[in-house]
This record gives structure tokens, C-alpha cells and sequence, in this order.
């Protein structure tokens, strides 16, 4: 266990220092976050508070959570085929695949770096909104939400490791993976409630892992 920590260890400070290397771009991001928290709080004034669907929540924190989680989650969905693309490029993947260290631990620890910042950044949406925008978060179970979490993120994850072996196979990209992020973000309850949705797909709703989360 030891030994696998140091190997997820070493590939998240790889992958941090290689970012923050990038200073201006990496400023870019985190003040960027903020201009999307500002946009969706704006954005939802032209949304009417009595729209089927919001279940008497107000539209601003609807869809700044629908949408950050919706971000988090498609952290899963593409860092996977991405990270194994971007080893492919730099001429490091057979390297890393060929070293004593299993496949699976190196495709793993490769996304570590990914599902940190995916993390902080969705905590910097939630902090912009309480903070700035007086958004007031309840949360009356912490287990449900880390469990409704952990379960999305692991199917989410599910698919994108098809992705990545994709990948391997073909040697390009997945193009299922975005026709799959679109679809969760139209039917999964993301910017859109389902029951405005014809009442012939909004089943499609109820099997989404997002719609529940």
C-alpha cells in the first residue's frame, strides 16, 4: 500500500508542477472560475423561480450545482483517454507501460493530478457562490453526498477507462466520450430540469447516475 501511494504520490506532484509552470495560464483558470460563477448567477435571473422541475430551489444555486458537479464529474469521463493521449505524443507511454509497476496503477495514478484539481476547482465554484454571491449550501447528510459522489464518479470513471483503452487500440481519440457528456448534460438534470424534457425521453433521466446524484 505504501509503495502504491508513492507512485500516486509522484505522479501528482508531476503533473502539479507541470501546470503551475505555466503561471499566467494557471492565474487564467482560477479567475476564469469565477467569471462562470457570475455568469451562471446572472444567467439565472432570466430563469423563472416556478419552473417545473427546480423542486422550490432557487435557479441560481440549481444550476451553478448541476453544472460544477457536471464539470467534476466529467473529470472521469475524458482524463483517462486525455492522459493516455498526452503520453502517446510525448513518446513516454511505452516507457511507463513497460515498467514494473501494473497498467492499471499507471493509467490510475496518471489522472490523480486531474481529480485533485477537478476537486479544488469545483470547491472555488462552491466558495465564489457562498462568499460573493450568498448562496446558502444545505447540506443535511455529508455520508449521502459523499457516497452520491463516489458512486457517479466511479461510472463515470468506468467509461472513461474504455476510453483510454480505446485508445491504446486505435491509437486516436474517443469520440463517444463527448456524444456521452452531452447527453448527460441534456437529460441528467444538469442545466436543464427533465421534466421540461418531452414526456416520452424524460425517462432517459431516471438512468443517468447524474440525475440521482
Amino acid at each position: 500500500m505504501t509503495r502504491l501511494l508513492t507512485k500516486i504520490w509522484a505522479f501528482l506532484v508531476r503533473d502539479f508542477l507541470s501546470d503551475v509552470s505555466y503561471r499566467f495560464a494557471f492565474v487564467l483558470q482560477l479567475g476564469g472560475m469565477f467569471f462562470a460563477v457570475a455568469l451562471f448567477f446572472y444567467g439565472s435571473r432570466m430563469i423563472d423561480p416556478a419552473t417545473a422541475g427546480l423542486n422550490g430551489m432557487e435557479p441560481f444555486p440549481w444550476l451553478l450545482i448541476g453544472i460544477a458537479f457536471q464539470l467534476y464529474f466529467s473529470t472521469a469521463l475524458y482524463s483517462f483517454a486525455a492522459k493516455v493521449r498526452s503520453e502517446q505524443v510525448m513518446g513516454t507511454l511505452e516507457a511507463m507501460l513497460v515498467s514494473p509497476t501494473p497498467t492499471s496503477i499507471v493509467i490510475f495514478s496518471s489522472t490523480a493530478w486531474d481529480f485533485t484539481w477537478g476537486a479544488l476547482r469545483l470547491l472555488v465554484y462552491l466558495v465564489c457562490a457562498v462568499f460573493i454571491f450568498g448562496v446558502k449550501l444545505d447540506v443535511r447528510s455529508p455520508a449521502a453526498l459523499a457516497l452520491g459522489v463516489g458512486l457517479t464518479l466511479l461510472s463515470s470513471a468506468g467509461i472513461g477507462m474504455l476510453s483510454a483503452s480505446f485508445i491504446l487500440y486505435f491509437k486516436r481519440g474517443d469520440p463517444i466520450n463527448f456524444l456521452l457528456s452531452m447527453g448527460t448534460t441534456f437529460f441528467g438534470n444538469v442545466i436543464i430540469p427533465s421534466k421540461l424534457l418531452p414526456h416520452t425521453v424524460q425517462w432517459v433521466s431516471d438512468l443517468l447516475p447524474m440525475s440521482w446524484s
